[in-house]
């Protein structure tokens, strides 16, 4: 039986998501099969084309389909509400979790690249404990306040790009209280993950090594999976990925090894905070400049 890994997925750039899917259903040494939550924008044509590049059993659960589960479980949520009316981003925290109806959330972002053969990445997780990858830095959305110490300390640089988090720790009044402050700045996108990092204060939480970020100019499959992040995405050409990717199935897998995460409070947030600020700005310049290397 395969085991589903739910995504979310929108008709732009659904060619370079179907290089990182097929990456992840076909070096992967358990069976499994992509559950595509769509943003409103994929229908039968973008499904049919999955399909034929990633996985012949995809499905897809549309906007619709998810409202009909996740709107009467949010009622007395009103900033859950509000949420997910106004970022997309909410249906990759409410709607994989609600619509989930197994033990186990399991999600993958469609900008991750898996470079080898590999086993028990969404098995490595036992009870009480939590997958995500690990992040460059704590990109969370908290505001530099007093107020946001509560929510503190909270797991140091977790990417919530890749998740198998146990469905028992999904508390919507817990996230709804987290909303309920007012207190979350920067870029949208983030919000989400810092509500998946406050619910994983609630679990035991671990992450695997050689899934990273790439460096700007990096060396294609340097590392056993990247994370092709928005900002520098486009400093790689798309096939050439999805061909460094290609592995066959006789290939040994290998499992990751796990890390645990540590904490970081809410001082040492906002220091890693101010570094990271200008890391960021640079690691943006870099991407527009620095030549990719096959």
């Amino acid at each position: 039986m395969k085991l589903p890994i739910r995504t979310l997925l929108g008709k732009s750039g659904i060619e370079f998501s179907a290089i990182c899917l097929s990456s992840l259903v076909r070096n992967s040494a358990e069976p499994l099969t992509i559950v595509v939550h769509s943003d409103g924008s994929v229908g039968e044509r973008e499904m049919d084309y999955l399909r034929e590049r990633v996985d012949s059993q995809i499905s897809l659960v549309s906007p619709d389909e998810a409202s009909d589960v996740v709107e009467p479980a949010i009622t007395r949520h009103p900033h859950l509400q509000q949420f997910r009316k106004t970022d997309l981003f909410a249906r990759k925290i409410l709607d994989i979790s609600l619509v989930e109806t197994s033990e186990r959330i399991r999600y993958c972002d469609t900008d991750i690249i898996f470079f080898d053969r590999f086993s028990g990445l969404f098995t490595s997780a036992g009870e009480g404990e939590a997958m995500f990858m690990k992040d460059v830095q704590s990109a969370y959305a908290f505001a530099w306040n007093v107020g946001a110490r509560r929510f503190f300390p909270l797991p140091d640089s977790l990417n919530a790009g890749l998740i198998d988090f146990p469905k028992s720790s999904f508390d919507l009044d817990h996230l709804e209280h987290v909303l309920s402050t007012g207190e979350f700045v920067g870029w949208r996108g983030w919000r989400e993950q810092t509500m998946w990092a406050s619910l994983a204060t609630r679990t035991r939480n671990i992450w695997p090594q050689g899934l990273v970020i790439p460096n700007p100019g990096a060396a294609i499959a340097q590392a056993r999976a990247w994370h092709l992040v928005s900002i520098i995405r486009s400093g790689w050409d798309a096939d050439a990925l999805g061909r460094a990717a290609e592995r066959l199935e006789s290939e040994p897998a290998k499992s990751f090894e796990m890390r645990s995460f540590k904490t970081t409070s809410y001082p040492g947030y906002l220091s890693q905070r101010s570094r990271n600020s200008l890391s960021h700005r640079l690691r943006v310049a870099l991407s527009r400049v620095s030549p990719a290397r096959a």
